[in-house]
Formats: structure tokens, sequence, C-alpha cells
């Protein structure tokens, strides 16, 4: 794990450099100061590099969105973010503020829902893959089990359609076919 710390800790210098010689007019700042002041602060190479934590490859994969997200590239961000908040979950912080930000930029309510739902499908399908891959969810990866997820609204805390669709399940596994 220190190894993978270590590689997000050279990409972070290296993302934060790069960032600052692109906005280095507006902000009277050299990449390489940038780069020092995150490379040489005891607190990211104790407990960045020191101690293996995933932080810091949360927090490259946040940087890299938020770099995104200011350059116009929102699926881009979009998957950078979703990716941030799948490795560590304070990493949703984030998705909110870009939500709004993200649909606030745009002129009309149909561009809104577009681009609204162009996230919500980005984050959907990465947390599904992510899920698929490392297995957690193996064995309820199932029709039903991923139909009741879906389509059970919880208002006041009360499910309403998953466990309707689960009880008209159950009611017709034990019956017998006429054709069998």
């Amino acid at each position: 794990m220190k190894v993978i710390s270590l590689i997000s800790y050279i990409a972070m210098a290296i993302l934060i450099g790069w960032y600052a010689r692109q906005e280095a007019s507006q902000y009277k700042v050299s990449s390489l100061t940038a780069m020092t002041f995150f490379a040489l602060n005891p607190l990211v190479l104790l407990e960045g590099i020191g101690n293996g934590h995933n932080d810091t490859v949360m927090l490259v994969l946040m940087t890299l969105g938020l770099i995104l997200w200011q350059r116009d590239k929102w699926a881009w961000a979009a998957f950078a973010l979703t990716l941030a908040a799948l490795i560590k979950t304070s990493g949703l912080i984030l998705m909110p503020l870009f939500g709004v930000s993200v649909l606030a930029a745009m002129p009309d309510w149909r561009a809104r829902a577009i681009r609204g739902l162009g996230i919500a499908a980005i984050f959907i399908f990465m947390a599904a893959v992510a899920y698929r891959i490392t297995g957690p969810l193996e064995p309820y990866w199932n029709f039903w089990t991923i139909m009741t997820v879906i389509t059970t609204p919880w208002i006041f805390g009360i499910p309403l359609i998953g466990p309707l669709l689960l009880k008209w399940k159950n009611s017709r596994r034990f019956e017998t076919s006429p054709w069998l």
C-alpha cells in the first residue's frame, strides 16, 4: 500500500505543479513553489507516505476532478470524483457541490435534465462496476435485489414498492406451474 501512496504522492505533486504553471499569471506563484509546499508538508509525508493511507489516492482523484471541472470537462470530472468517492466515502463531499454547479451552468431545464442524468449515469455505472468487480455484492447481484433497490423510494423512512416486489416474488416461488 505504501507504493501506491508513493505513486499517488508523486502524481499529486506533478498535478499541483502542472496546475500552478497553467494558472501562474493569475496567482503569481511558480509551479516549483506550489509543488514544494505540497511535497514538503510534514502531514502529507507522515500520514500519506509513511502510514500508507489511501487518502492520497482519493486526493489525487479529487484534485483531478476539480481541475477538470474548472476546465468544463464535466463528464471526466464526474468520472474522477466518482472514483475518489469509491476509494473513500469522504470523497462524496464534493459531489453535491459539483452537481449543483454543473446544473446551474446550464441555460434551460432540458439541458439540466440531460446533464444531470449523464452525471447520475456515470456515478451509478462506475459504482456498479466497482462493486461487481470487488465482489461484496456478489451473492446479491440478481434481478430481484436490483429491482428492489431501484424501486424502493424512501419517503419518511417507509419503503413502498421494493417490499411489495419481494413479497410478490416470494409468493410465486412455491407455486407449481401448470406446464410442469
